[in-house]
Order: C-alpha cells, then sequence, then structure tokens
C-alpha cells in the first residue's frame, strides 16, 4: 500500500518538475536560453515545504534559492505568480495539510477561527501607528483590511484622488511590507523596532501629503519619497528575472496630495 503511495508521490514530482519549468521559463522570466532541467533544482527547492502544505515555505525556499544560488532578482508580481501557480498545484495534487497544529497552520488550509475574528500579527505599538495613519486618510480615502493568511495581514489605502498615490501596508509577525504606487514598488522594514516605525510613519505621511514619484521602465519601476526633513527614500522593483539593470524609455508620475486643499499640519 504505501509502495504505490511512494511511486504516485514520485509521479506527482515528476509533474510538479515539468510543470514548475513550463511556468518558469514561459514570457520574460529570464534573458537568457537556458536548458529547462536548469530549473529543476529550484523547483526541488519547494518540493519539501508543498508537499507538506507550507505554501509560504515553499515560496520562501524557491525565492531564496533564485536569489542567492542564481544571483537573480525576483520582482513582486513575480512572487505572487509563483504563488498563485504553487498554490494550484499543491491542491491538484492533494499535497495540503488539513489539520495543521494551530500555531503552524497552513495558507493552503485556510485561517484559523482566531485570524478570521481579526488577530493582527506584529507588535501592538505598530497597529496604534497605522490605525492612527488610517484615520487621518479615511476623509480622503477608501480604506481596507484582510487576513491574506494566518499571521499575514494587509492594509489597502486607495485615494480619491486619482492623482495620489495608492499604499498597501502588508504586516507579518516581524516585517512590514509597505506598497506604494501602481507597478509593485515596496519597502520591506522590520516590525519590532522603533526606528523602523516611525520611518513607516514618514514614508505613510510622505505618500499622504503628495511628496511621491512613480518612474516606470518596461521591465522596472522606482518609487521616491520625500521626508518632512527632505531625505528621499527609493526603491525599486524588477518585473521578472533579470541580471541587468534595465533602460530605456520611462513614464514619470508626479503624485498629488490626498487631499487637495492646503495642508498645515
Amino acid at each position: 500500500m504505501s509502495d504505490g503511495s511512494d511511486r504516485n508521490d514520485a509521479v506527482l514530482v515528476g509533474q510538479f518538475r515539468r510543470e514548475f519549468n513550463a511556468f518558469w521559463n514561459r514570457g520574460d522570466w529570464h534573458d537568457d536560453d537556458r536548458p529547462n532541467d536548469e530549473w529543476d533544482p529550484i523547483a526541488d527547492a519547494g518540493i519539501s515545504a508543498l508537499r507538506r502544505g507550507d505554501l509560504d515555505g515553499a515560496v520562501h525556499a524557491i525565492v531564496h534559492y533564485v536569489s542567492d544560488e542564481m544571483e537573480l532578482e525576483v520582482s513582486s508580481r513575480t512572487e505572487s505568480e509563483l504563488r498563485r501557480f504553487l498554490s494550484d498545484f499543491a491542491r491538484s495534487a492533494g499535497w495540503t495539510s488539513t489539520h495543521p497544529p494551530a500555531h503552524n497552520r497552513s495558507p493552503l488550509s485556510g485561517p484559523s477561527p482566531a485570524d478570521v475574528e481579526g488577530e493582527r500579527p506584529g507588535p501592538a505599538a505598530l497597529w496604534n501607528m497605522i490605525d492612527d495613519f488610517c484615520d487621518s486618510v479615511r476623509p480622503s480615502a477608501r480604506v481596507n483590511e484582510t487576513q491574506l493568511a494566518p499571521r499575514l495581514r494587509a492594509v489597502e489605502v486607495v485615494p480619491n484622488n486619482q492623482h495620489a498615490i495608492p499604499l498597501s501596508i502588508i504586516v507579518g509577525p516581524d516585517e512590514v511590507i509597505l506598497g506604494l504606487g501602481h507597478d509593485g514598488c515596496r519597502f520591506e522594514l522590520s516590525a519590532n523596532d522603533a526606528p523602523n516605525r516611525s520611518e513607516i510613519r514618514e514614508i505613510l505621511e510622505a505618500a499622504r501629503k503628495g511628496r511621491a514619484e512613480e518612474e516606470t521602465w518596461r521591465r522596472s519601476s522606482e518609487c521616491r519619497v520625500w521626508l518632512a526633513d527632505g531625505t528621499e527614500l527609493s526603491t525599486r522593483t524588477i518585473h521578472g528575472l533579470t541580471l541587468r539593470s534595465m533602460r530605456g524609455p520611462s513614464t514619470l508620475r508626479h503624485y498629488e496630495p490626498y487631499d487637495p486643499s492646503p495642508i498645515t499640519s
């Protein structure tokens, strides 16, 4: 009985490698021609976690391998598409954990009741700051808070002024991902450091007051914000995988304040 199960699992592993190679080679994932089997180590990096139903672990393992071993950059867009591919395959293969321990639940098995009811990861001081910011922008923006996965929560801020910059704040137990603009630019900061929380607030305020711009090339984007003291911060994202810097024509957006009326504070 176990031999049959093992054989079936081996077939699924082979199928996963083939489908992963097809997924990874489509479109503009890379700039040079590589044989399909060169992607097998990337697929293998995530198999063990995916077979346990650990979607986050599989994504992290694959992104880590690509970044460290192959020295390629993984964009947020590529990571999102990878997550969808892995989730779909795991469900079709039955690689899901239906009753994981409460402290180690998998996104594939759905959030725990506590998460559904609104448990927030990260320190309370961080959420107090986020709540204060959201209260300050609600007259001029739509704010939506959702549970993405166990211990992973997102706040989306969409300004009424279409010329202002949209924001997303994704909070995990130890990290905050602050997304800005339309093309995947993001800052990744520790959730537990007070100086980082102060910087997050300053970035959010800069965005709210229109001290931000976004430049987009064919396969990359860069977002720049100016803090109250004039300090410029920037972050860039690559769309796909590349070893080269992107050049060529670009589109530049200069963002406006959320509230078009004069800001006195």
